[in-house]
């Protein structure tokens, strides 16, 4: 596992940070996978990945365990 930061998921729906740092198997600045470990780099809220499929470009969409509200960027 390696820890990417990542500033295009989204903002934490804890504190609004853009900047989040992922733990992942497989992904890298660019791509990340379904289930990848979300954590906020100032506030330390932690989500979790979940890739939509349903349009034609597929968008990683970060749920935080919050119960907060997914914020993405596409």
């Amino acid at each position: 596992m390696k820890n990417v930061e990542i500033d295009w998921l989204g903002c934490c729906s804890n504190c609004g940070c853009e900047l989040a740092i992922v733990t992942t198997e497989h992904g890298c600045n660019e791509y990340l996978f379904d289930d990848d470990v979300v954590t906020c780099y100032e506030c330390g809220n932690h989500g979790s990945v979940y890739v939509d499929y349903s349009d034609d470009l597929p968008v990683a969409i970060c749920r935080w365990g919050d119960g907060g509200e997914e914020c993405q960027k596409s």
